[in-house]
């Protein structure tokens, strides 16, 4: 398994304290606004990042394309703040984690 760099680990929590701000601050979409972002994870070369990310009043299939519609302006917003030779294209992930401790409560 590949052990994560120090610039990886530190890229990735930048990312997600940019991606955090920006989507509270800076994206004029209700539903956007309240997601939390759980995780970020950057490839080994920096070039894709899968963000992870939750949202408490279910409708992930519209959350999901909104992200996906955002994209664009969320890579701007991370040029803009981080500098760096590439900025990671972003693939938005629904964190189960949280469904899962659900469930297993449920239980």
């Amino acid at each position: 398994m590949h052990q994560k760099s120090f610039k990886q680990l530190r890229m990735a929590e930048a990312i997600k304290e940019i991606l955090s701000l920006t989507l509270v601050q800076d994206v004029n979409d209700e539903l956007l606004t309240q997601i939390t972002i759980t995780g970020v994870q950057l490839s080994p070369d920096l070039k894709k990042a899968k963000i992870f990310y939750t949202y408490f009043k279910g409708e992930n299939q519209i959350i999901a394309q909104k992200l996906q519609k955002a994209k664009g302006f969320l890579r701007t917003c991370l040029a803009k703040k981080i500098k760096t030779k590439f900025i990671p294209d972003l693939e938005f992930v629904w964190d189960q984690y949280l469904d899962t401790i659900i469930y297993n409560q449920e239980l």
